[in-house]
């Protein structure tokens, strides 16, 4: 069996055990913030427990009153029966609250001496593929393979990261766009019920806001549909800007902002988020594709490594 063959698999597990360390604390995580709100409430009800039987022992009114009953002997069992119980419940919850604490601490010292074992594993992983090669082997040709198919795959897995940066900027804008047309909408309402001059100098604010937010918005769009012309999509998710543009035209002719009637910036506000629907529909099926290619990628990266683990 060759060193780097062994290398490899020692690694594997390495990162496999560093993954499985994660999850751990992140459930540990959970229930020490659970154990800690049950500790706090189990210890206030264990001090006021005591503190109900310290009363009945001293010379407390309540204790002259049951006295007086004579019903003070049978009054203090329960009251301390019942401060032994919460002293119980509190006890055992501050024990499995510290055996978690003690449980994270030993498993994040564990995880950090597991801190760069990916990349120790690519180095590894790397370092046999050049030696596999170099030697000639069966193998080499396979491998090849596998290395030309990854580097397809993270170039586009590059494209839509491109592709996905432009789509949520323009999302952003869209979003922010909505906004200011609603407010200006509900001020367009104001106004017609006769709220005076004030509605209908905000409503005007908003469109102003709007109308500087779709020049960034176009901006936006062309960077968005630069980057698609570069993914391989089906046809009817392209990005359709039509009915944007004709809303931009709305904003820009002049005619809009001066009119500003209610039908007007509603529909307008229509279009827009047709448009961020449109929007939302090509970075999902983007979302999905990126997805897929992490699972290939993810794949190939196990038959490499069972590749160079199984040359003896």
């Amino acid at each position: 069996m060759f060193t780097y063959s062994e290398n490899v698999r020692v690694l594997k597990e390495k990162v496999l055990r560093k993954a499985h360390l994660e999850k751990l604390l992140e459930e540990l995580g959970v229930q020490r913030a659970e154990l800690e709100d049950k500790v706090y409430r189990y210890r206030l009800t264990k001090e006021r427990e005591q503190k109900e039987a310290d009363r009945l022992e001293g010379r407390s009114l309540a204790a002259l009153v049951y006295s007086v009953i004579g019903k003070k002997e049978e009054k203090l069992e329960k009251e301390q029966r019942e401060a032994r119980e919460a002293a119980v419940r509190y006890d055992a919850a501050a024990r499995e609250l510290e055996a978690v604490r003690s449980d994270i601490e030993r498993y994040t010292a564990e995880l950090d001496s597991l801190t760069d074992c990916e990349k120790e594993l690519e180095n590894a992983i790397a370092l046999a593929v050049v030696q596999i090669k170099a030697s000639g082997k069966p193998e080499t040709e396979e491998i090849i393979s596998i290395e030309q198919e990854s580097a397809e795959l993270f170039n586009r897995l590059r494209e839509f990261d491109e592709a996905v940066a432009a789509g949520d900027a323009a999302h952003k804008t869209v979003s922010q766009i909505i906004e200011k047309l609603n407010k200006a909408v509900n001020m367009g309402e104001w106004d017609l019920l006769g709220g005076g001059i004030l509605p209908d100098i905000m409503k005007h604010a908003y469109l102003d806001e709007a109308q500087g937010l779709i020049e960034t918005l176009q901006t936006n769009i062309r960077r968005f549909k630069t980057e698609l012309s570069d993914v391989e999509l089906d046809a009817e998710l392209k990005l359709n800007d039509e009915g944007f543009m004709r809303f931009a035209d709305y904003f820009f002719d002049g005619l809009f902002v001066d009119l500003a009637t209610l039908r007007k910036i509603e529909k307008s506000r229509e279009c827009v988020v047709n448009l961020k629907i449109n929007l939302e529909k090509v970075l999902n099926v983007i979302v999905e594709e990126q997805i897929s290619i992490d699972e290939k990628l993810a794949e190939l990266k196990e038959r490499l490594e069972a590749l160079i683990v199984s040359i003896s």
